[in-house]
This record gives C-alpha cells, sequence and structure tokens, in this order.
C-alpha cells in the first residue's frame, strides 16, 4: 500500500537548533538503519574544486549508541566541527572492517540525486513515482537526496535493481547523476549546516512501502 505524504517545498532554511538537529538525525538512523547495525560517516570536510568534498573515509558507531547520543543533546561524536562544509552518512550499515563496497552488510538502500533540475521539480517526480524512500534529505544545495529501499540479498542484486530503479527515474525525466550507484556511497547527513543552508531532513517513509 502507499504511504505517501506531502514533501514541504522551497529551499532548505538557513538555521536550525541544537535540538532539531538531534531529532533530525535520530529520526533518519531509525528510518535508514536497523537496531545494532554499525553506521559509517564523515564529518571532516575539505576544498576541493571549489566545493567542500570528505576528507577521509570516516568511522563508524553502532545505531543505537548514535541516538542515544542525539537523545541526550551530545552531537559532537557525530557530527563534530562540521560548519560550513556540512557532513556525510553512508546509507548502507557495514562491518566495522572499512567503508568501501565490501564493508556493506546489507544492501538495503540506494541513493538517488539530481543537481541539473530545480529542487521543487525533483519534488514533483519523487512523489509522482511513489519510490519507496525511507529518508529524503535536502543537501543544503541545489539537490535532494533520495535514500530508496530496494532490499536487495546481495552485491549482484544490488546492481541489478539500481539498474532499474535509475532506468526508471530517467524514463520519467528525472536526470540522476551517474556515479552515485554503488551501496558504500556517501549522502549528505540531515541537520547539519552546509554553506549557510540546512542539510534538511524533509520525510522519511515516503511513497509506496516497498520495492514490490
Amino acid at each position: 500500500p502507499p504511504q505517501q505524504q506531502q514533501v514541504p517545498a522551497g529551499p532548505a532554511p538557513e538555521t536550525i537548533t541544537p535540538e532539531e538537529s538531534a531529532k533530525q538525525i535520530a529520526d533518519y538512523l531509525r528510518a535508514v538503519f536497523e537496531p545494532g547495525e554499525l553506521v559509517g560517516y564523515v564529518q571532516r570536510t575539505f576544498e576541493k574544486g571549489g566545493r567542500m568534498a570528505p576528507a577521509d573515509a570516516g568511522e563508524w558507531r553502532d545505531r543505537d549508541e548514535l541516538i542515544a547520543l542525539c537523545e541526550a543533546g551530545d552531537l559532537a561524536p557525530i557530527i563534530g566541527q562540521a560548519t560550513d562544509g556540512g557532513a556525510f552518512i553512508r546509507f548502507n550499515p557495514l562491518d566495522g572492517g572499512g567503508a568501501k563496497d565490501a564493508n556493506v552488510t546489507a544492501f538495503r538502500h540506494a541513493l538517488i540525486e539530481s543537481d541539473s533540475m530545480p529542487v521543487d521539480k525533483q519534488r514533483e517526480l519523487l512523489q509522482k513515482l511513489e519510490l519507496p524512500i525511507s529518508a529524503l534529505v535536502h543537501s543544503g544545495g541545489k539537490s535532494l537526496h533520495a535514500i530508496v529501499r530496494i532490499g536487495a540479498a546481495d552485491r549482484a542484486e544490488y546492481i541489478t535493481k539500481v539498474a532499474k530503479l535509475y532506468e526508471i527515474c530517467e524514463a520519467e525525466g528525472l536526470k540522476l547523476d551517474a556515479q552515485n550507484r554503488n551501496p558504500s556511497r556517501l549522502s549528505r547527513m540531515p541537520g547539519v549546516m552546509r554553506n549557510g543552508r540546512v542539510q534538511q531532513l524533509e520525510a522519511v517513509n515516503i511513497g509506496r512501502a516497498n520495492w514490490q
């Protein structure tokens, strides 16, 4: 059954309170990860080609530990000194031995992102497609990051399903960034500032209930 809800329109906000930041991160973690899973994230950035990029592979912590930090209002271990560069998070769990595709333990989600069309048009197409989106994050820039639940059993099925997902989106006019297809990809962490805008969690659990 569909679980569609209206996604807010307009640009990402310019301010956020620590309390709202903590809530957005916790809500994202609950929507994207299962209890006991290791979450990879990057809080350090550096300038690369005129934009801020991840400075390293980051670190990983237990999903429930991160939620407890959010509930305690202790965001320093999560976002560190992240300011204008924002912060990043991986949308599939890791095994604790690294942050590459080989370290992914569940091929649950894929990322779709477009930075070649207006954000409001992106929202319109995403709602039309009714994709099973676990979390929708405004990048704080010119794109939305949709964390789509595909529920692949392994890497081979992941590749097949992601190819189908991209094919469907492109056919409906949603022009995607093709480099985002791998399962260990970084996405924008919600609740963090980036260039004077919030990497805003816009919605969780929208669209259809699952891939099927």
